[in-house]
Parts: C-alpha cells; sequence; structure tokens
C-alpha cells in the first residue's frame, strides 16, 4: 500500500493489500483517503489519529472491521458509508461527534455500542439493516433526524435522558421494533420519529415530555371490508400502538392543526391529519388522559356535534368508542347521535 502523506494528514492510500497498517505518525485520515477501495479487510489506526474525515471509507464494500482508537475525537459525515461487509466496529472513550451518514447502509453491522463521551449523533446509522442493538449513552446530547431510520432489525430502543428532542424520522421505517422507553429529561419529539415502526407493541413516555410532532408513532395499513377502521382517503388508515404516559395530554403541546381540543377542526384528527380516521385504541388514550376534552365533548349540542362528525369522518369503532362515553357520562341524546353516525357507516360500506 502506498500512502500519500502531507503534514500528519493521510491523503491518499493506492493498493490492493487486504489488510493495512497506518504508519504512526498520522494525525488525520484524510477526505475519501481509501474511497471506493475494493480490497481491503482490515485497517489498523494507530494512536494519534484524532479525525476520521469526510467519506474516508466510503465504499470500501470488503471491509469487514475497524477498531477506532481513543485518540479519535470525530467522525465525520459519511467515513464509512456504503462499507457493506463491516460487521464490527468498535468506538472508544474519548470519540465525542459521530457525522451525519456516518455508518449509512453498513448492511452486515448487528450491533453498536456508543462510548459515553460521544454528546453529538448525527444521521450516522440509516440504513443498517442487520442492526439489531444499540447502545446509547447517558451523555447523548443531540440525536440527529434520521440517526436510525430504515434499520429494519432494530427490536428495541432506549433513549437516555441526556438529549432533550428526538429529531423528525429518528426511528422512522424500523419495521421490527417493538418497545420503545424514553427516559426522563426527553422534551420533544418531532413528526414521524418512529413512523412507519409496525411492529410497535409498548411505549413509555417520560412526565417530561412537553411537545410531540404529528405523526410520531403512527403507520399505514391497508385495510378492506374491515369494521375496524373507516378510512376517509380509500383503503389506507393509521394505526396506533399502546401508549404509556404518565401525564395528561393537556399539558403536552400538539400541532396546532392536529389538537385534540380544537374541535371545529376535528379533534379525532389527531394523529391521523392527513387520513381522516384514528384507532379506537388512541381515542381511548385521549379520552382516558383528558378530562378536559371529555367536559367538551359532553357538552355539544346536536347541531355541533353533526357538525364535527361530519368534518371529521371518524371511524365507526370512535364513534362506537364516543357513544359510550356519551352513555356513561348521562347524555343520551348525544349517545344516540353517534349510535345513529356509526350505523350509518355500517351500512353505507
Amino acid at each position: 500500500m502506498e500512502f500519500t502523506i502531507k503534514k500528519g494528514v493521510l491523503l491518499d492510500a493506492d493498493g490492493c493489500d487486504e489488510h493495512v497498517v497506518i504508519p504512526e505518525g498520522v494525525k488525520e485520515i484524510g477526505e475519501e483517503a481509501f474511497v471506493r477501495n475494493t480490497h481491503v479487510k482490515r485497517v489498523a489506526i494507530p494512536k494519534g489519529v484524532t479525525k476520521i474525515n469526510t467519506g474516508a471509507f466510503k465504499g470500501c464494500t470488503a471491509l469487514e472491521e475497524i477498531d477506532v482508537p481513543a485518540s479519535v475525537t470525530r467522525i465525520e459525515s459519511r467515513a464509512f458509508d456504503g462499507c457493506k461487509s463491516l460487521a464490527r466496529v468498535t468506538l472508544s472513550r474519548g470519540l465525542t461527534t459521530i457525522g451525519s451518514f456516518a455508518f449509512e447502509n453498513c448492511n452486515a453491522l448487528t450491533q453498536i455500542e456508543i462510548p459515553d463521551t460521544v454528546t453529538f449523533l448525527g444521521n450516522a446509522f440509516s440504513g443498517c439493516t442487520a442492526l439489531r442493538h444499540v447502545s446509547l449513552p447517558e451523555g447523548l446530547r443531540y440525536i440527529d433526524e434520521c440517526a436510525f431510520s430504515r434499520c429494519i432489525s432494530l427490536e428495541e430502543i432506549v433513549i437516555p435522558s441526556g438529549p432533550e428532542s428526538i429529531g423528525r424520522y429518528t426511528f422512522s421505517g424500523c419495521y421490527a421494533l417493538k418497545r420503545v422507553t424514553i427516559a426522563e429529561g426527553v422534551k420533544r419529539i418531532w413528526h414521524e420519529a418512529f413512523r412507519e415502526c409496525r411492529e410497535l407493541e409498548w411505549i413509555v413516555l417520560p412526565k417530561s415530555l412537553d411537545e410531540m410532532g404529528q405523526e410520531v408513532f403512527s403507520y399505514y395499513v391497508h385495510v378492506t371490508d374491515n369494521d375496524d377502521y373507516d378510512c376517509y382517503n380509500g383503503n389506507e388508515c393509521f394505526v396506533v400502538p399502546a401508549i404509556a404516559y404518565p401525564k395528561k395530554i393537556e399539558d403536552v403541546k400538539l400541532p396546532e392543526l392536529a389538537h385534540p381540543f380544537s374541535l371545529a377542526r376535528g379533534f379525532l384528527l389527531h394523529p391521523a391529519l392527513y387520513c381522516g380516521t384514528v384507532a379506537a385504541d388512541y381515542l381511548a388514550f385521549i379520552l382516558r388522559n383528558s378530562e378536559k376534552l371529555e367536559k367538551e365533548i359532553l357538552a355539544l349540542d346536536a347541531e355541533r356535534a353533526t357538525r364535527i362528525v361530519e368534518r371529521a369522518n371518524p371511524s365507526r369503532r370512535a364513534l362506537l368508542s364516543l357513544e359510550r362515553m356519551a352513555k356513561a357520562g348521562g347524555n343520551e341524546p348525544l349517545a344516540a347521535l353517534f349510535a345513529a353516525a356509526a350505523e350509518k357507516k355500517r351500512t353505507t360500506r
């Protein structure tokens, strides 16, 4: 392997060696130094290297393992992007930043433990389709959008207390994700952070949560001839998993257009804002956690209730849930209105 090194920066590595030892004295691995080298399988990085620059090993499709020494503080964007054979990555304490797309599409990687010195995690592991286990440190302060999107083998994730927010699409498309635990300290979950996580069974949200974006936990399913869902736009509906939520929903800022108390806009549209339907379990969650909403519903007169039903176009199951709530609250006329609307949906399918 022939190296080009200037002022401590490894600028280029040319050759067909499978096992590469980077010379002592190198302080940085330069941008695209090994880019698209399809021969190298292992690289020994010496102590003293402080940074792996943008695209340094991008497209090294034969690279199988990498040990990052404690002297490295930054792994820049796309450093190992597309290393589809990379099955083992060891990150050492001392690392503070993992840039965007740093390990994108590393399809052989099955686990990653991020050291507790890392404070910034960019969109680093999207498309790592074999990734099953992720350990996030308490010291983490920022998780960028799409950080683990399309990690289709990931089954469980625990978000530590360090980051105040979870970015947009952070875990979107993680089809196998079943359990999500978000620790106290997280305040915001942005739009579609867990969208299309089709196997979600359980989500634990913290008391510290103050704000949620649209469609955070929702996904589309195709429905045909099913009384459980009545779909506004044909055959696509949102389904929302079980949620363990320890505070009243009034305490959380929701998107303005999907705010559950905005009855004029149709509270039943949250979070299925674009679909016009809502799963009965999510409606039950809203009602269970919102005394204010229950009072507003029970206070509706027939004219306003009819207008809301027509505008929101709730599912038949949602209407039956509303009927039961109205009966329990002693509002028989309102219960009859919801029952009639549910029956109309049944007979007009």
